[in-house]
């Protein structure tokens, strides 16, 4: 039987991302911040993303503090902390990466991109 997961996460990038290359492709990596507000309680949570992608352009975009949604396999991965102790991280293998929000503090807002023009009803057209 065929095993899947996948994992949908929208937050905020912790850091700005990093760019290691690897061979023809190159790898993106960065943490994302995921709040969970319940009554008045919140709750973070860490996600380590990396993004294996042919194009690496896409990193100077994902600094700290950018609204992202990253989909992709998650999984626990076990490491050792500086104290000797065994520590375990929520990681994604990133399939998509996309910018969220409008503006950041200080940048001017996007221009929006001009309406094209309605089409024409000249009562002749196909109803479909």
């Amino acid at each position: 039987m065929p095993n899947y997961s996948n994992a949908t996460i929208v937050g905020h990038l912790g850091r700005d991302a990093e760019v290691k290359a690897v061979g023809e492709r190159s790898v993106i990596k960065f943490s994302v911040a995921v709040t969970r507000k319940v009554k008045d309680a919140e709750s973070t949570t860490w996600w380590n993303v990396a993004y294996w992608t042919k194009s690496d352009k896409v990193a100077s975009y994902l600094t700290k503090g950018t609204p992202v949604l990253v989909s992709g396999e998650p999984y626990l991965r076990d490491y050792d902390k500086k104290d000797g102790t065994k520590g375990q991280s929520l990681d994604l293998d990133a399939k998509e990466v996309k910018l969220l929000g409008g503006k950041q503090d200080g940048e001017a807002a996007p221009t929006p991109a001009p309406k094209k023009a309605a089409p024409v009803d000249d009562g002749e057209s196909a109803p479909f």
